[in-house]
């Protein structure tokens, strides 16, 4: 399974921006993503995770998908 590409940044800005903690937004994951983990998301550039850690993220903050990854490359011709 391949994962998916989180913006570190960009979701940490979303977060902030829903008035938000970590611990509230891994709370509202379901426990699908910790505060710990969500933490390590945040504090760098793109970082790969699970598919379902991306929808449950999203879901939480009430975007899509593609508001918090960064677009996958093309495979080089």
């Amino acid at each position: 399974m391949r994962g998916v590409q989180i913006n570190g940044p960009t979701l940490k800005a979303l977060r902030e921006a829903c008035g938000l903690s970590q611990v509230a937004l891994a709370g509202s994951t379901g426990g699908v993503v910790s505060q710990g983990r969500l933490s390590e998301i945040e504090s760098g550039g793109p970082v790969s995770v699970r598919p379902a850690t991306a929808k449950a993220l999203a879901k939480a903050l009430c975007v899509p998908v593609v508001a918090i990854t960064v677009p996958a490359e093309e495979p080089a011709a």
